[in-house]
């Protein structure tokens, strides 16, 4: 009996379905274990990358990451599959260095994390103007004497005035396009100023356009206008 089963096998080992039938066993087995190998090295990859990105960033001093978080700000990353670190990151890459959705996504890949170009849109719109507010308060308070003077613009074919304010150190404080530089528009430029700044200065610097002193006169009756023709033109 023993020798009729050898003889069985052999038989069958020696017929080609028998031969294509082992090497589709072996193959499924082969594809199986490498499928597992690679699954195993990427999931791997993917959080040791991440693990490094958090470490990497966890010393820098990123928008969000703050000593005293507001329960506000925290409720920003509610229901976010990635921690407000690599969330502030990626949006401080687009915004910082004016990549695109796709290079974020891709310098994000090679940390180790993978996230859609769609997803760091979406932080993007979310996080942005959120970011620039902390940004903005944390920025020290500019100076108190303030330098303002406009220029002509053609924007096509129409002239138009661009009002720029400065400070005693050469911090921009603020700009605005209008097509009149008179009475009503200087007030314009005043009211946007003390509304983003929240301070009075202590003193106001210009050239001699009229508009500047009437304005000044109903808005900021109580501060020193320094009226030359040449005064604001070191800033």
């Amino acid at each position: 009996m023993g020798a009729v089963s050898k003889q069985t096998l052999d038989g069958l080992m020696n017929t080609p379905w028998s031969l294509v039938w082992i090497g589709a066993l072996i193959a499924g087995f082969i594809f199986f274990t490498d499928t597992h190998v690679r699954w195993y090295k990427w999931t791997a990859g993917s959080l040791r990358g991440i693990v490094n990105l958090l470490s990497g960033l966890s010393s820098a001093h990123l928008v969000c990451h703050t000593p005293r978080m507001n329960p506000s700000s925290t409720n920003l990353y509610k229901n976010h599959r990635f921690p407000a670190e690599i969330i502030s990151h990626g949006v401080w890459l687009y915004f910082r260095f004016c990549l695109s959705y796709r290079d974020v996504e891709e310098l994000l890949l090679v940390r180790g994390v993978i996230v859609s170009y769609e997803t760091i849109r979406q932080w993007c719109r979310k996080f942005g103007q959120e970011y620039a507010n902390q940004l903005r308060r944390r920025h020290p308070r500019p100076g108190d004497k303030w330098h303002l003077d406009e220029v002509f613009l053609t924007i096509p074919g129409a002239r138009h005035y661009l009002w720029r304010a400065v400070d005693q150190d050469s911090h921009v404080l603020d700009i605005l396009v209008q097509n009149r530089r008179n009475k009503k528009a200087a007030k314009k430029f005043f009211r946007k100023l003390l509304k983003r700044l929240t301070y009075v200065p202590r003193v106001i610097i210009t050239d001699k356009l009229k508009s500047y002193g009437a304005a000044k006169q109903e808005i900021l009756p109580g501060v020193e206008h320094r009226q030359h023709r040449y005064l604001n033109t070191q800033r």
